[in-house]
């Protein structure tokens, strides 16, 4: 007796990832300012290696096309510029001190040939502790490969 019949293989490819972002503040004694947090996988698995960068937010004024960095009151002033990159540990933490200041916290992580990224702005003042941290997911998409056998 001879038996055919087939058999289905469920395969989960990546069809989309992303950075999914938490964000709180907390007040903390004296004049300091921490941007700090961590990224993981939706599992919980720390990652190590990724990209944290906080830079001055600068705003174009719609009438004179030029960029500031505007205050609380929408005046603008230059402040000297500020650019810090610092990577993820081995734990999947970072921690960053900017002074105050308006500012873009943007975090990016390397999948393969892709680069995903996730922002926020932080409007950062002394005596505060900012806790941005990030979660890895992946949009999976499911398929079938049928495997005839004999």
């Amino acid at each position: 007796m001879l038996v055919t019949g087939s058999l289905a293989v469920y395969l989960a490819a990546p069809e989309g990832y992303a950075l999914t972002m938490s964000r709180s503040v907390a007040s903390i004694r004296g004049s300091a300012i921490v941007f700090y947090g961590k990224v993981d996988t939706y599992r919980g698995s720390p990652l190590s290696g990724v990209r944290v960068q906080v830079t001055s937010n600068r705003v174009v004024h719609p009438q004179r096309g030029d960029d500031r960095d505007r205050d609380d009151h929408g005046r603008g002033h230059r402040p000297p510029p500020f650019d810090k990159v610092t990577y993820t540990a081995a734990n999947g933490t970072y921690r960053i001190d900017p002074p105050a200041g308006r500012y873009r916290l943007t975090i990016t992580d390397r999948l393969g040939d892709r680069e995903v990224s996730s922002s926020t702005v932080i409007d950062a003042v002394p005596g505060h502790a900012y806790d941005v941290s990030a979660t890895a997911r992946s949009d999976g998409s499911v398929f079938f490969a049928p495997i005839s056998g004999y």
